[in-house]
């Protein structure tokens, strides 16, 4: 049976080292960041949901335009969170 752990934290907590030293000792580490920016660029669906929710430009000339999505994420006062689109895919991966 295997273990699963989450390793979470703020900006900057060392998230990043505690997985690369799990991956010097073998363990296997899903980075949950490259996946999503991954599945951002290629998964249709995912492309499809983000440009119902920002528009078209959002993907224009092919590939995912950050700025348009920082500014949705970040540009309210109120927090955003896109998640709810990524989150499903990912969990299948």
């Amino acid at each position: 049976m295997a273990i699963k752990i989450g390793i979470t934290g703020g900006i900057g907590s060392g998230k990043s080292m505690v997985s690369r030293l799990l991956e010097v000792l073998g363990v296997p580490v899903y980075i949950s960041d490259l996946e999503t920016k991954r599945l951002m660029a290629s998964d249709s669906l995912i492309r499809e949901d983000l440009s119902a929710l920002l528009g078209a430009e959002v993907y224009a000339g092919g590939t995912l335009n950050k700025p348009l999505l920082a500014s949705y994420l970040f540009g309210s006062p109120e927090p955003v969170s896109y998640t709810h689109l990524t989150l499903p895919t990912n969990r299948e991966v």
